[in-house]
């Protein structure tokens, strides 16, 4: 099996270019799956009028994809999300820069355990336009510092209109997820045919939060994705094998649940939810 790279021409003589990736992760399989069934279905068709061409690069990581794992090798501690801050002779980075060169708009998809099916920004000069661009395209946002070897960084810093998208489950298909990805890259699309990169000095309140559980056991009567918390109001209960109540999470700021347990049993110290402040 080899990647797939196909480009498309749209009907916008003067528009932008615009580059979909998925499959950087070979143990993101969600992407991989929601771009195969957009192009069978002939999805971009919907928005030709938007665009000059999109290009789309589908499983790229075939190594990765073969070892399940996030590197580009079976021996290798390289990920390829975490090499575009410095020249490298691998090929698949260089196959990714040369079409980001030739592009305007890159929509880079990944997933997560148990999230909700969101917009990952960077904060930075770039963060208050790339917010806005997802809102217009109805997308939730969630916010961090990153570093710089990022693909996404790695096209801000050129300036290029760029956004992380994040689907639901890893190591499996989660066919929901591949199915919202659709409407959420051609809203994308939509709303970049115009939209112009600015930078400002407009700071989000705060990152995405880790909440971690000071208690092993089984948890229950949790919130789910998307769902809004109140500071001090309980996310979840743990409970010991008898279910007996041990304690709980409580949240320490309000905003909305963007991952959710991914897994019923947890011991002390584990991360269980992610949650973007308001």
């Amino acid at each position: 099996m080899k990647p797939l790279i196909k480009e498309i021409e749209g009907r916008k003589k003067y528009g932008k270019n615009v580059l979909v990736i998925a499959g950087v992760h070979g143990d993101e399989l969600t992407p991989i799956y929601a771009v195969s069934k957009m192009l069978e279905k002939n999805s971009f068709n919907g928005v030709l009028d938007h665009f000059s061409k999109i290009t789309v690069i589908n499983g790229l990581n075939i190594s990765g994809l073969r070892n399940n794992s996030r590197e580009i090798a079976s021996n290798s501690t390289q990920d390829l999300n975490r090499m575009f801050s410095k020249e490298t002779p691998v090929e698949c980075v260089e196959i990714l820069k040369n079409n980001i060169e030739k592009n305007d708009v890159i929509i880079d998809i990944h997933s997560s355990p148990n999230c909700a099916n969101f917009a990952l920004i960077d904060i930075d000069e770039y963060t208050e336009s790339i917010m806005n661009w997802c809102d217009d395209a109805n997308i939730i946002c969630a916010f961090r510092y990153s570093g710089a070897d990022t693909i996404k960084r790695y096209c801000l810093d050129q300036g290029k209109l760029a956004v992380t998208i994040e689907l639901n489950k890893m190591n499996v298909v989660d066919k929901d997820s591949a199915h919202d990805c659709e409407k959420m890259v051609n809203n994308l699309i939509v709303k970049s045919s115009d939209f112009k990169l600015k930078k400002s000095d407009f700071t989000i309140k705060e990152p995405l939060r880790e909440l971690k559980t000071h208690k092993e056991g089984i948890i229950d009567n949790y919130k789910k994705n998307g769902e809004y918390i109140s500071e001090g109001s309980v996310i979840c209960e743990i409970f010991d094998f008898e279910m007996m109540k041990i304690g709980d999470i409580k949240a320490e700021t309000s905003g909305y649940v963007i991952c959710q347990p991914s897994n019923d049993y947890v011991k002390r110290g584990d991360t269980v939810f992610l949650i973007q402040p308001e």
